[in-house]
């Protein structure tokens, strides 16, 4: 062979190797600091890591009793998200099923994420996948495959942040407290190849991740584990860029004795995090920059269960009523930037608060079988009007009866969404189109790939 066709195979050789490489890395994008909507990880909606709830343009969707609702504020109910026809939304052939034990989703470029698992029954073992269902329901796919659990296990736990183009999330199984183990947090490329990578990894006994969350170009980790069995796990709050991967270690952390739960992280804001002491029950902000930390002042004390979105902070004294037994005075208090109280709402025992985002407060209840979601507008919230408005109600015995996207594209009935135009005033433009929900059962749940990356 001659040179010249020597130089030529080795050039061409080194491009393919350059283009394989290529085609398994993603470049992630600086997007900057600011939220993007349908873009990034719903924090305010997503409490300790399991949203139940998603905004998508104006609407919302709720996973609630294993089934995927969509609810827009002019529609009285929540809807299944289903459009088969004579559908009686109780089966796992309905198009809003999404699986036993999924217990959030998430939401990004037009396709609702979530983990679910697959059963081998001849195996005996269990298969886990990252999952996407589109808007309508119409269209659903495995990613790819992050998990295969023995039966034997004694149990396995998921958490799922979904941001800027990659899927976070942690496989948390049960092996016990008495021997060394590690928790690892992973991510997967959602704009190509479904490539798995390690981001971070927390060993020791009882390892694990307490939360995970997303704020632009930052990935925050809270990981905890102990150096002896049944030892103190204090909690190591780590920042990771999502650009490079750069690591910052014990952003919040104190190594005090018992200090487990005793950070509760708010919110990145800015160049600043914004952070609660459980101990003292007081706020706290950290400059990134400087290393600074200052109190809070004029919030005072404040309750355990803690919120900040835009100028209004939440406090919730569930913690403080459950440890009394008493809820006869359970509820929210929202306090202004200066640190006055602005309202006050009340809860039933029941209920739980998700948190919410800059339209409406949200919660889930849970009364003698029924699961109830329910919200406040913030606007009339400031007015003083603090009643919960519930728009789903789902239970055993009712589920039947719950009105799904076929029923209301086709009924008369003036409280619902009646057609696409009406679809689309209740949302934006890419709400979901009831129109477009004709429901094609042989699509429902067409197959991605199921390479296994954790074997």
């Amino acid at each position: 062979m001659s040179r010249r066709k020597t130089f030529f195979y080795i050039l061409l050789s080194l491009y393919s190797l350059l283009l394989f490489c290529a085609c398994g890395r993603q470049e992630t994008e600086d997007l900057g600091e600011e939220y993007q909507e349908g873009m990034d990880y719903q924090a305010g909606l997503g409490q300790q890591s399991m949203p139940q709830i998603q905004k998508v343009g104006d609407g919302y969707y709720f996973l609630v009793s294993d089934r995927l609702y969509y609810y827009a504020p002019p529609m009285e109910q929540a809807i299944p998200v289903c459009g088969k026809a004579d559908c009686d939304h109780a089966g796992e052939d309905c198009h809003a099923y999404m699986g036993s034990f999924v217990d959030e989703i998430n939401y990004y470029d037009h396709k609702i994420y979530y983990i679910a698992e697959d059963r081998d029954e001849i195996e005996n073992v269990g298969r886990y996948f990252l999952w996407f269902v589109s808007e309508d329901g119409s269209r659903r796919e495995k990613v790819v495959q992050i998990a295969t659990v023995e039966e034997d296990s004694g149990g396995v736990g998921f958490q799922l942040c979904v941001h800027r183009g990659y899927a976070y999330f942690v496989v948390d199984i049960n092996r016990g407290v008495d021997k060394k183990t590690k928790t690892v947090v992973q991510k997967i490329n959602l704009e190509g190849v479904p490539v798995c990578s390690e981001v971070a990894v927390y060993e020791g006994y009882c390892p694990g991740i307490k939360d995970l969350t997303a704020y632009g170009n930052t990935l925050v980790v809270s990981g905890s584990s102990a150096d002896t069995p049944y030892g103190d796990a204090p909690v190591h709050t780590d920042f990771f860029d999502i650009r490079d991967g750069s690591r910052r270690q014990d952003v919040l952390y104190d190594p005090a004795p018992n200090f487990e739960w005793s950070i509760n992280f708010l919110r990145k804001r800015g160049n600043e995090v914004v952070y609660q002491d459980s101990n003292s029950r007081k706020l706290f902000s950290l400059d990134l920059g400087s290393g600074e930390t200052k109190a809070l002042a004029q919030y005072g004390t404040v309750h355990v269960c803690s919120a900040l979105e835009g100028e209004y902070f939440y406090t919730c004294n569930w913690t403080e009523c459950r440890e009394k037994n008493n809820f006869e005075n359970y509820g929210i208090e929202v306090f202004g930037a200066d640190g006055n109280k602005v309202a006050a709402i009340p809860m039933e025992e029941e209920m739980s608060w998700e948190y919410g985002d800059g339209s409406y407060l949200f919660a889930i209840g849970f009364h003698e079988g029924d699961r109830t979601v329910s919200i406040i507008d913030k606007e009339q919230m400031l007015k003083g009007e603090t009643e919960w408005k519930p728009v789903l109600t789902v239970s055993g015995e009712d589920a039947d009866d719950v009105e799904s996207l076929e029923d209301v594209d086709n009924e008369g009935d003036e409280d619902h969404v009646k057609n696409e135009d009406d679809a689309k005033n209740a949302g934006d433009a890419e709400s979901p189109k009831l129109a477009d929900y004709a429901g094609n059962e042989g699509d429902a749940y067409e197959d991605g790939s199921e390479k296994d990356f954790m074997e």
